[in-house]
C-alpha cells in the first residue's frame, strides 16, 4: 500500500498504563507501515462524572474532523460516557469510515476483545488445584457493566469446573478503584465470612484488597491469596507482587492496524477478534517466596519521579513568568520563549482567535460555563519546531493545524489534548507523538497553561472594565463627548511634558434649545444636542478635545499648527450642520453659535481665560445673528 492513510485514535485517561500499552503498540507498529499517519484525540480525565471539569475534558472529541480521517480506532473502555462514545461512532459512520473498537463490542464496528474471562477462569482453577483454596471471593468492577458481567461469569464457570458452588455473597463491587474495594473487603471481614482467596477483576483492586487485608492483620498470601488482572507496572513491584494476567494490548493494537490495512486493500475482515492473555503467577497467590523488601520498586521509579519534579518546577516557573506580565503581549512572548523547553520536538499551543482581546472577553468575566465546544477560528499562540517558537496565522478549527497535511508528512503522529478551565474551552495543545511516556507531566503542563491563560484573560477583562468605568466617569452619557471633568483631565495630558503649546479653544452654544424642547419635546431637544456633538466629533481629526459642559454648552480645545486652523475648524463645523439640516426631515433647523480663540504659547495656567474669551466671542456672534426659532417650510 502506497497511498497515505490517516487514522484517528480516541481515548481518555492519557498516561494510564492500560492506555499507554495500546498507544505504544500503535506507535511501534506504525514504524513498519510507511503509509500510516495517526492523529490521537485524548483527555486526561476518564471519570466523565458530568462535572464542569469533565465537560471541558471530553470536549476534545468534538474537535475531530472526520472528513480528514480514513479510519478510526477507539479505546472504547476508556470512554466511560456512553453518549460520547455513541456520538463518536455515529459521526464516523456518517463520514463512511471504518471503526475499530478495542476492548468493547460495539454494533457495526470491527471489535477486538481481550480474553479476560479466560484469565479469570485459569486463575480460579489455579487457586483451587495448586493452593487448595476453596472459599474464593471475587471483586468485580461495576455490577451490571458488560465487562464486569463477563468476568463474573468466568468466575462462576471456574468454580463449577472445580466442584465448588457459587455463592453470590462472595461477589463484591470494587468500581475498578481503591476505596470501594477496601470497603468491600471490610464488609466481608466485619460479617465474619470466612474466605481464603480474593480474585480481583483488575490489579488496582488487587493491590487495594491486599493492603486492606494486611491492615486487619490478615497475611497475604499465607492466609488469603489475592490476584488481579492487567499486569500493571505498580503491581509487579507491589509487596507482595501481584499474581495477574498480562493482556495482549500491544497485540491488539497491531491487530487493529492489520485489519484496517485489509480494509484499505479492499478486503472484509472478521468483525469479532479475540486476543488471549497470559497468566503470570507471583507472590500474592503463594507461588513464590515473598520478601519484605519493596525498595527495588522505589529505586526503579526514582528517576521518573526526579524527571517529574524537574518538569513540575519548570512549569511553575513558566506560569509565574506568564501571569506576572502586565500586558498580554508580554506574557505571550514569554510563553513562546519557554515553549522551547517542552519535552517534544514539535508542539502547537492553539487558542480561540482573539481569546485575550479585552473587548471580546468582557462578557464572560463571571461565568466560566460559556464555550463548551471549540470556536470556529483558532490561532497558534506558540509553535515549537526544534529551534523556532513563533505565532502563526489564524486558521479554521476544522483544519486542526495550519498546513496539517505537511505536518503529518513530517511528524506522522500528532496528539491533541484540551486546554480548558472547567467547561470553558480555551483551545488545545498538539504535539508530535513518538511514545506514550511521562504523559502526566503533560497533564500538569496543560492544566497550568489553561489556568495561566484564564488568569491573563481575566486580567484583560478587568483592565477593560476599569477603563470603561473610568471613561464613564469622564464622559457625558448622552453625547459621549467628555464632560467638564474629562475635558480638564485630557487637557492636562497635553501638557504632561511641562511645555507650552499653541492652543485653540472654541465655545459652542446650541441655538433655541428651549423652544425646540417646548414645541416638539425633549427627545427632539436631545436630537439637536447630539447633532452638534456629532458635528464636533466629525471635524475633530487632529486630536481636539471635545466636551459638553452642560445643557447646550460645548467646549473644544486643540493644538493648532497654522494661523488658519481655527478658521477652517469653524467653517467645517457649519458645513456639517448644513449637511445635517439638508438631509433631515425635522420641522426645525439645528443651528449653533461659535466663538473661537487661538493663543500662542497657551498653557494650563491660562485655560480659564481662553475659555472666557471664547465664550465672549460666541455670545457676541449669537447676539449679532438672528437666533429666533426657525420652522421649516
Amino acid at each position: 500500500m502506497t497511498d497515505r492513510k490517516v487514522v484517528g485514535v480516541c481515548y481518555a485517561g492519557i498516561g494510564d498504563e492500560y492506555q499507554s500499552e495500546m498507544i505504544n503498540g500503535l506507535l511501534e507498529k506504525q514504524k513498519d507501515l510507511p503509509w500510516l499517519r495517526l492523529m490521537f484525540f485524548t483527555c486526561f480525565s476518564d471519570r466523565f462524572s458530568g462535572s464542569a471539569h469533565d465537560m471541558g475534558e471530553c470536549a476534545i472529541f468534538s474537535l475531530i474532523n472526520y472528513d480528514k480521517l480514513d479510519a478510526l480506532i477507539l479505546l472504547s473502555e476508556t470512554i466511560k460516557d456512553e453518549c460520547i462514545l455513541k456520538n463518536i461512532v455515529d459521526n464516523a459512520r456518517a463520514a463512511n469510515i471504518p471503526v475499530v473498537s478495542l476492548d468493547a463490542e460495539i454494533d457495526g464496528c470491527i471489535n477486538i476483545l481481550f480474553d479476560y474471562a479466560n484469565s479469570i477462569y485459569d486463575i480460579v482453577c489455579h487457586l483451587v488445584n495448586v493452593h487448595k483454596r476453596s472459599r474464593i471471593n471475587f471483586i468485580t468492577g461495576v455490577i451490571g457493566q458488560d465487562i464486569s458481567t463477563r468476568r463474573v461469569e468466568a468466575y462462576k464457570r471456574a468454580l463449577e469446573s472445580c466442584g465448588l458452588s457459587y455463592d453470590p455473597t462472595r461477589v463484591g463491587e470494587g468500581m475498578w478503584w481503591d476505596e470501594p474495594t477496601r470497603e468491600t473487603v471490610r464488609k466481608w471481614i466485619d460479617s465474619g465470612q470466612e474466605f481464603d482467596a480474593v480474585v480481583c477483576a483488575n490489579d488496582i483492586m488487587a493491590m487495594s484488597a491486599a493492603e486492606e487485608l494486611e491492615a486487619h492483620g490478615i497475611s497475604v498470601p499465607q492466609q488469603v491469596s489475592v490476584t488481579g488482572i492487567d499486569d500493571l507496572e505498580e503491581a509487579r513491584y507491589h509487596y507482595p507482587d501481584i499474581t495477574t494476567a498480562r493482556m495482549g494490548y500491544k497485540k491488539g493494537s497491531a491487530e487493529a492496524l492489520r485489519l484496517l490495512e485489509m480494509i484499505f486493500g479492499g478486503e472484509n475482515p472478521n468483525g469479532r477478534n479475540i486476543i488471549r492473555s497470559d497468566v503470570i503467577y507471583r507472590g500474592s497467590c503463594g507461588c513464590k517466596e515473598v520478601r519484605p523488601d519493596a525498595n527495588h520498586y522505589h529505586r526503579r521509579r526514582s528517576n521518573a519521579w526526579d524527571d517529574l519534579n524537574i518538569f513540575t518546577r519548570q512549569i511553575m516557573r513558566i506560569c509565574s513568568r506568564i501571569t506576572e506580565s502586565s500586558r498580554v503581549s508580554d506574557a505571550v512572548d514569554k510563553l513562546r520563549s519557554t515553549a522551547m523547553r517542552a519535552w517534544t520536538k514539535k508542539m502547537w499551543i492553539c487558542v480561540e482567535n482573539g481569546y485575550f482581546d479585552s473587548s471580546s472577553a468582557a462578557g464572560d468575566i463571571v461565568s466560566q460555563a460559556a464555550g463548551t465546544s471549540f470556536p470556529q477560528v483558532m490561532e497558534v499562540l506558540a509553535f515549537k519546531n526544534d529551534t523556532v517558537s513563533d505565532k502563526c496565522r489564524p486558521f479554521e478549527t476544522s483544519e486542526l493545524l495550519p498546513d496539517l497535511d505537511r505536518e503529518l508528512d513530517e511528524c506522522r503522529s500528532v496528539l491533541f489534548m484540551p486546554l480548558h478551565v472547567n467547561s470553558r474551552i480555551i483551545g488545545y495543545i498538539a504535539k508530535e507523538h513518538t511514545k506514550s511516556i511521562y504523559e502526566h507531566q503533560w497533564l500538569l503542563y496543560s492544566m497550568n497553561m489553561s489556568n495561566a491563560f484564564s488568569t491573563l484573560r481575566q486580567q484583560a477583562q478587568l483592565r477593560h472594565m476599569i477603563a470603561r468605568l473610568e471613561d464613564m466617569y469622564i464622559r457625558d452619557s448622552m453625547t459621549q463627548l467628555y464632560n467638564r471633568r474629562g475635558f480638564f483631565s485630557k487637557l492636562k495630558e497635553l501638557f504632561v511634558d511641562g511645555k507650552t503649546h499653541d492652543l485653540t479653544v472654541a465655545s459652542i452654544d446650541l441655538d433655541n434649545l428651549k423652544m425646540i424642547n417646548d414645541e416638539y419635546g425633549h427627545n427632539e431637544g436631545d436630537y439637536a444636542i447630539n447633532a452638534v456633538a456629532k458635528a464636533l466629533m466629525s471635524i475633530s481629526v487632529k486630536g481636539e478635545i471635545c466636551a459638553r459642559f452642560g445643557g447646550d454648552e460645548f467646549i473644544v480645545a486643540g493644538i493648532y499648527d497654522n494661523d488658519k486652523y481655527y478658521l477652517e475648524y469653524e467653517k467645517s463645523f457649519y458645513e456639517y450642520l448644513d449637511y445635517v439640516n439638508s438631509n433631515s426631515s425635522k420641522p426645525y433647523t439645528v443651528s449653533a453659535s461659535f466663538g473661537i480663540v487661538a493663543a500662542s504659547s497657551g498653557g494650563l495656567d491660562n485655560i480659564d481665560e481662553l475659555i472666557k474669551i471664547a465664550d465672549e466671542r460666541m455670545y457676541k456672534k449669537k447676539a449679532g445673528r438672528s437666533t429666533s426659532y426657525r420652522r421649516r417650510n
